[in-house]
């Protein structure tokens, strides 16, 4: 699965038992929201037990 817009994109394969997700991009909540959002749900569709991810986003990272 590939999902992507103007601020980020993420690539989401299988890894084993689990999936593989690859978001590069803008740092930002609603691109982090966004792609956390894409993996929960085809790690439902999947019925994933494990995720790696691999994060390439650039910018300030986000406060607590």
């Amino acid at each position: 699965m590939d999902a992507s817009n103007d601020r980020y994109r993420l690539e989401i394969t299988p890894h084993g038992s689990g999936l593989r997700a690859h978001v590069a991009g803008e740092s930002s909540l609603d691109t982090t929201l966004a792609y956390w959002r894409a993996i929960a749900s085809q790690a439902r569709a999947c019925s994933a037990d494990s995720l790696l991810l691999v994060d390439e986003l650039t910018g300030e990272p986000l406060g607590e």
